[in-house]
């Protein structure tokens, strides 16, 4: 390109790119982009300063891709900090972590930089990811550090949302008539 770039349009350039599958390419147009945004003044608005958390975010998966866990990490966590409930960068945190073996315990200490572990949401947002990408230590880890009514819905939601026995039923829901086990469930 020929002198300075602006932001918003390397921006969109990064994911054009993106959308044709270009990765390397694309994170090319958007740490030009953050480049640009950081160190020139501007008198105006920039679509880009709304869009920080999937810009970072972007960049983390295209890292962890490519492999380069260091960046992958970098761009997770600010990712994170700009929006903490992606999951998709979230996941691909914990399975890095995973991956390299690291202790749940050190991991969770991680987390809790980003995470407020005080927060039920929080908790179940970050338990959740580790189960899903199967790191059963930190779930584990987790699981041991739930408040006794954490652990009660945690296995009130374990449950099918549809199952009542009979009596249960008739207790719940007295002035339904109900003839036979399948009437109970609906």
């Amino acid at each position: 390109t020929v002198g300075r770039a602006h932001p918003d349009m390397e921006y969109w350039t990064g994911q054009n790119l993106l959308r044709f599958g270009k990765q390397d390419e694309c994170a090319a147009h958007l740490e030009k982009a953050l480049y640009e945004m950081e160190h020139r003044d501007f008198s105006f608005t920039l679509y880009i300063t709304g869009e920080l958390d999937k810009v970072y975010g972007t960049l983390a998966l295209i890292y962890a891709k490519k492999e380069e866990k260091g960046k992958a990490v970098q761009y997770a966590v600010l990712a994170l900090r700009a929006q903490r409930y992606q999951d998709d960068v979230l996941n691909m945190l914990i399975l890095l972590f995973r991956d390299n073996k690291e202790k749940a315990g050190n991991v969770y200490t991680f987390l809790s930089k980003i995470y407020n572990f005080g927060s039920s949401r929080d908790v179940f947002f970050v338990y959740k990811a580790a189960k899903l990408v199967q790191f059963y230590q930190l779930e584990d880890y987790i699981y041991h550090t739930l408040s006794e009514s954490e652990i009660a819905f945690l296995e009130e939601t374990k449950k099918p949302p549809y199952f009542l026995d009979e009596t249960q039923a008739k207790e719940r829901y007295p002035s339904v008539p109900y003839h036979n086990g399948i009437d109970i469930h609906f």
